[in-house]
């Protein structure tokens, strides 16, 4: 496997992320999606595929200090969320066979625990807003529905009879419903049931294809085309007052997550070679919008800090970690360039050679 830091610059056109009715599952992902803002409203995880596989990444809500947090060799994660006290994090995984199982980390990624197994994909995984419960989604009765279990992945059980095809779950502010986007011939909108499968109600309607909601006091923010294009839009939980969310233009917008001042984080793809792939930004949901991350071409030209350019912080970084190996203390993987476990010469060299001439760091 090449480590997450031989990362190459992924190219996207629109149509790489405009929904054309299939699950977001399916379609060829962009290389920044799935943010999930921290309790604490300070970092965002996010999930990257700028490198050999889908890793969990992690930045400061400013864009500074981006880096990866889970790269396990040989699997993708995708999908995490952070349990309501900021001290975990759920997310699927293809660890341990190659299907998406769901896993949980403590909020540095370290102290790893699988809570489903079997042979089914099991994904999407939601902290309910008291964290006692998480919602995901699986598909080991031959179809994909929705299902709950506790925050320690015992008691697992189906939600409901859903007749469509079930993906993006999240709870309502108070745990008491769950909205889900649900499919069927060649449209897809948003849904709602209650906790305990009792009760069911349409949120959204039309010959849209509504995705990726997430549900907040503010209401629920989503990715829709229903205006032609791929942004993002808000509806309250009622079905009431849906409106643009972001500014109209070619881009496609996925994966919107609120914050905690009622503005959303998304991913949005670029359209021209100086925002090539995908990066997220965030919106004020009134016109004020922003990039966040600016995640393309090598960190293997001694980029280790992740803030796009190559200079004597990054030397510095792996100065402070030389020595150090995987476990210890020290040891920082942004300062193991060369993903070999240890910080040593060839991480200090692969700096020096990125810096430009006539650079002296001291």
């Amino acid at each position: 496997m090449v480590n997450h830091r031989t990362l190459t610059c992924l190219l996207l056109s629109a149509s790489a992320v405009t929904a054309q009715a299939q699950d977001p599952d399916e379609r060829t992902g962009p290389s920044v999606s799935f943010p999930a803002v921290s309790p604490d409203g300070q970092k965002i995880v996010f999930v990257s595929d700028a490198g050999a596989s889908k890793d969990i990444w992690i930045v400061n809500r400013d864009g500074s200090n981006v880096r990866p947090l889970i790269n396990w060799s040989g699997s993708d994660e995708l999908a995490p969320d952070w349990s309501p006290d900021g001290k975990i994090l759920a997310f699927a995984s293809t660890r341990n066979g190659g299907k998406l199982n769901i896993w949980a980390t403590d909020q540095n990624g370290a102290n790893p625990r699988q809570l489903t197994s079997g042979g089914a994909n099991n994904s999407q995984p939601r902290y309910s807003p008291d964290g006692a419960r998480i919602a995901f989604t699986s598909d080991r009765t031959g179809k994909r529905e929705l299902w709950i279990m506790n925050a320690d992945g015992t008691g697992q059980h189906s939600v409901g009879l859903i007749s469509k095809k079930v993906s993006d779950p999240t709870w309502s502010p108070d745990g008491s419903e769950i909205a889900y986007v649900g499919c069927s011939a060649g449209t897809c909108n948003l849904y709602a049931i209650t906790a305990d499968g009792a009760r069911s109600r349409q949120i959204t309607f039309g010959q849209a294809n509504d995705w990726q909601p997430h549900w907040s006091s503010w209401g629920i923010v989503f990715a829709s085309d229903r205006d032609g294009l791929q942004s993002i839009w808000v509806v309250g939980g009622t079905g009431s007052g849906i409106r643009s969310f972001t500014n109209p233009g070619p881009t496609g917008d996925m994966y919107p997550r609120w914050d905690k001042t009622g503005g959303a984080y998304f991913s949005r793809a670029g359209l021209d070679t100086e925002s090539a792939g995908s990066n997220m930004w965030y919106t004020n949901g009134q016109g004020a919008e922003k990039r966040i991350t600016n995640i393309q071409g090598t960190f293997m030209n001694g980029d280790a800090n992740g803030d796009g350019k190559t200079d004597c912080a990054d030397l510095e970084l792996v100065k402070k970690s030389f020595g150090a190996r995987t476990g210890q203390g020290s040891y920082d993987t942004r300062a193991d360039l060369n993903g070999d476990g240890i910080v040593d010469l060839r991480d200090l060299t692969i700096v020096s050679k990125g810096l430009s001439s006539g650079i002296t760091c001291k």
